[in-house]
């Protein structure tokens, strides 16, 4: 497994009644990402969940809060190991190192809605999905959005799943609406409540990828489902992706500028 980090410059400035600036102090956020891991270890000895874990836990060591460890999702499934607890072994991995932020893929509908909720219902981290719905509402558990609030930078996340995970897996009831919409949407509403810096968070294709940081609606976008290695930023939007199977763990460093 390689740590590979890209550092981005994000500002969020603020000027005093007065009109003359405030003295800026700087603080810097690391957004630690995996992807597409559904093995515990790989015998190779490079990737798996297990090494992923420790280099969250290694970064929120040093770090605190200001370690924000994101999971852009396909990893209920479909390991040998999950055909026989259809996915609990990851939960409770994951629940030693909860995310802040964790977004289903195609694969968490491996085994279908019930298996899904349940999952949901067991994980000790937010599920962000602002495209899935439930036509009469139930959606326990699951939420469109996150902010998260450290060193007076607020952090708005939104989540989205590929809309042909209804094709690939089993979703019951639920339905999935085009993801991009729906998250360039939810940013918005993200800013008006207050957010500095927006992230989306999403397990789509690279085509879906490329629209969505072409359409500048977000300040980061942290992606899954490709299995892709990823760190680019074009000055405007950061885009990163961490291949698969753990076998790379992407981490963005932020520094932003608080008055």
């Amino acid at each position: 497994m390689k740590t590979g980090r890209l550092a981005v410059a994000g500002l969020v400035a603020a000027l005093s009644l007065s009109g003359i600036a405030a003295r800026a102090d700087q603080v810097e956020h690391s957004f630690i990402l995996t992807n597409d891991i559904d093995q515990m270890t790989d015998p190779d000895g490079r990737g798996g969940l297990d090494r992923v874990l420790a280099v969250v836990a290694a970064e929120r060591a040093a770090k605190g809060d200001n370690a924000l460890f994101v999971h852009a999702g396909d990893t209920f499934g479909p390991s040998l190991m999950s055909r026989f607890d259809e996915g609990a072994h990851i939960v409770d991995l994951l629940n030693l190192v909860p995310p802040d932020v964790f977004v289903p893929g195609n694969q968490e509908f491996d085994f279908g809605e019930a298996v899904f909720r349940q999952r949901v219902g067991d994980a000790d981290f937010p599920v962000l999905a602002a495209n899935l719905s439930h036509p009469r509402g139930l959606m326990a558990g699951i939420q469109d959005t996150r902010i998260v609030e450290v060193d007076g930078v607020r952090i708005g996340f939104v989540g989205a799943i590929e809309e042909d995970a209804a094709d690939l897996s089993e979703v019951g009831a639920l339905r999935l609406s085009d993801p991009l919409a729906a998250a360039e949407t939810t940013a918005q509403a993200l800013r008006e409540a207050g957010a500095d810096f927006v992230v989306a968070v999403m397990s789509t294709s690279n085509s879906v990828d490329q629209r969505a940081i072409q359409s500048k609606a977000f300040d980061m976008l942290l992606s899954g489902d490709d299995h892709d290695l990823v760190a680019f930023y074009n000055g405007i939007t950061a885009h990163a992706e961490s291949g698969s199977q753990g076998d790379y763990v992407t981490i963005v460093d932020v520094a932003f500028n608080v008055t």
